[in-house]
C-alpha cells in the first residue's frame, strides 16, 4: 500500500461470541431439553403473533387437548417428514449387501426435498400431522410456529400460520464509522495428499494482495479495517470425506491415518502471517477445518496458527460468529455456510438471501440442529435463538455471491427493523472478496471479483 495510504483503524469492534464458547462440555444428556429450551423461549414471543394475528380471545390449545372441528391456535416446533432424507438403515444394508430387495429409492434423490414431504407439530404434550395453508417446501424440521385452524380426522387442518415477531433491533446512530469490513470464505488450502489447480494458489495469492494494497484501488483498500474469514480454510481430509460412509475398507484405514494435519496448516499460517501484517484478521472455522465436529463450531487452536496468533492481528474465533462496532450499537452475526447448506437442502427456495430471510423471521440460526445438522446438546439454553435483529446477517461457503437489504417492523416495539443479508461465495466458485460498507445506514455490500491472467 502507498506510504500516505494509511489503513483506516478499526474502531469500536468487540467480540461477542462468547454464549458460543463451550467451556464445560458434557455428553450425558439427551437432545430432547435443546428442543424444550427451544420451544418454551421462543413459545412467549409466537404468542404475541399470535394475538396480534387472530385476536386477544382466540383458544389456544395444546396437541393432546384438540377438538374435532372446534377452531384454535396451536404453538409447537415442526417436524418435517422428508422422502429423501438419508436413511442410516438403508445405507447401511446397501454397504454391508445384506438385503439387496430393499428399496433404495429414498437414497439415490439428489436432493433431500421432495413434494411428497409432509409436516407435523410438535409441543410437550404430543404431535399432529399438518394439512392445508402451511407452505410445506419453506419450511423444516426445527423451526417453532404458530397454527391456525381445527383438527380434522387425523390431522390438523390448518387456515393460517406464523412465526414468533422479529426481534428487536437496536437503534442505528445518526454517525457511523468510515470503515469497511472484507468477508472471504472457502479458501480451501489443499491436503498434503491431493493436489490443487495452480489457477486456486494464484487467485489466493492475488486476493492476499488485493486486501494488502499491493494490486491498486488504494482508495477501497485503505477502508477495510477488518477481513473475516468465513471458515473453509482447508479442503476436506480423508476422514471427513468419508463421515458419510458406514463401512470403511482398508485402504480407507490407511488414507485415515497417513492424514497430516501440520503440513497444510503450516501453509496456512505462512498465508495469514503475511495477511494479518496488513490488516487485522478473525478466522471462523467450518466443518472441514480442524475444530470440534459438533455446531458451534470451536476457534481453531492458537498452536496450530502459531506464528500469525503471536503477531497478534490474527484472532481465531467461533462459527457462529458475532461481533459489534462502534459501541455496540452495529451488530454482525454469521455461520461458515452449513445453515444455509441445510436450506439449499431442505427447502424450495431459490434465492439464497430468501433462504437467509427465512433464518432471521423465525428467530434461530440453525433450526435443522440437532436433527440433521450435529450440535451440542445443551441443557439450559440454546444459544442460537436470535434475540435481537442484527444489523448484518451473513453465512459463508455459499454457491454463489448474494445480497438483500431487508426492512420489516418489529411487532413489539412498532419500529422498523432492517437487516443486511450476505451470501458469501466459495473461493473456489467465485474467486472474490466480499466487502461491506459501514458508513452507511444500509451497509452497501459489493463483491469484487480477483481476475488474474493466465499465463501461457
Amino acid at each position: 500500500m502507498e506510504e500516505n495510504a494509511e489503513r483506516v483503524a478499526c474502531e469500536g469492534y468487540k467480540y461477542n461470541h462468547k454464549r458460543f464458547v463451550l467451556r464445560d462440555m458434557k455428553f450425558n444428556q439427551q437432545f430432547a431439553s435443546l428442543y424444550t429450551m427451544r420451544l418454551n423461549e421462543l413459545r412467549q414471543r409466537v404468542m404475541r403473533s399470535v394475538k396480534r394475528k387472530w385476536g386477544e380471545d382466540v383458544k389456544l390449545s395444546r396437541v393432546v387437548n384438540l377438538v374435532q372441528g372446534e377452531d384454535c391456535a396451536c404453538i409447537g416446533a415442526l417436524y418435517k417428514n422428508m422422502k429423501c432424507k438419508p436413511n442410516f438403515l438403508i445405507q447401511y444394508a446397501r454397504e454391508m449387501g445384506e438385503d439387496e430387495t430393499l428399496n433404495f429409492e429414498e437414497d439415490d434423490c439428489i436432493t433431500k426435498c421432495s413434494p411428497d414431504d409432509t409436516l407435523s407439530l410438535e409441543d410437550s404434550s404430543g404431535r399432529t400431522n399438518l394439512e392445508g395453508n402451511v407452505p410445506t417446501g419453506m419450511l423444516t424440521t426445527g423451526m417453532v410456529v404458530a397454527v391456525f385452524g381445527a383438527l380434522k380426522g387425523k390431522v390438523f387442518e390448518v387456515a393460517d400460520w406464523t412465526f414468533a415477531p422479529l426481534p428487536q433491533q437496536t437503534p442505528l446512530p445518526s454517525s457511523l464509522p468510515g470503515q469497511s469490513i472484507s468477508f472471504l470464505s472457502g479458501l480451501d488450502f489443499p491436503h498434503s495428499s491431493e493436489g490443487e489447480s495452480t489457477d486456486m494458489r494464484v487467485h489466493r495469492d492475488a486476493v492476499s494482495n488485493f486486501l494488502r494494497g499491493n494490486l491498486g484501488c488504494v482508495d477501497i483498500v485503505r477502508k477495510i479495517s477488518k477481513v473475516i474469514l468465513a471458515g473453509g480454510l482447508m479442503s476436506q481430509t480423508p476422514d471427513l470425506r468419508m463421515a458419510d460412509k458406514i463401512k470403511l475398507e482398508m485402504n480407507d484405514h490407511q488414507q485415515i491415518q497417513e492424514a497430516e494435519l501440520v503440513g497444510p496448516m503450516k501453509e496456512v499460517d505462512d498465508y495469514l502471517t503475511v495477511l494479518s501484517g496488513s490488516v487485522p484478521v478473525d478466522v471462523m472455522p467450518s466443518r472441514s477445518d480442524p475444530t470440534s465436529t459438533l455446531l458451534p463450531y470451536q476457534p481453531i487452536h492458537p498452536c496450530l496458527l502459531r506464528m500469525s496468533c503471536d503477531g497478534g492481528n490474527t484472532v481465531p474465533v467461533t462459527s457462529p460468529f458475532e461481533f459489534t462496532l462502534q459501541n455496540d450499537t452495529i451488530t454482525a452475526l454469521g455461520t461458515s455456510g452449513e445453515n444455509l447448506q441445510e436450506l439449499c437442502d431442505q427447502t424450495t427456495l431459490d434465492s439464497l438471501c430468501d433462504m437467509l430471510e427465512l433464518l432471521v423471521k423465525c428467530n434461530h440460526l440453525v433450526p435443522t440442529a440437532p436433527d440433521t445438522l450435529p450440535c451440542y446438546s445443551y441443557k439450559d439454553v440454546d444459544p442460537f435463538i436470535l434475540n435481537t435483529t442484527p444489523h448484518i446477517f451473513f453465512a459463508g461457503n455459499a454457491p454463489k455471491f448474494e445480497t438483500r437489504y431487508f426492512k420489516s417492523t418489529c411487532e413489539v416495539s412498532g419500529d422498523e427493523v432492517a437487516c443486511r443479508l450476505i451470501a458469501i461465495p466459495k473461493f473456489e466458485t467465485q474467486p472474490g472478496v466480499v466487502i461491506v460498507d459501514v458508513s452507511q445506514q444500509d451497509f452497501p455490500t459489493t463483491f469484487i471479483p480477483i481476475e488474474v491472467e493466465r499465463q501461457q
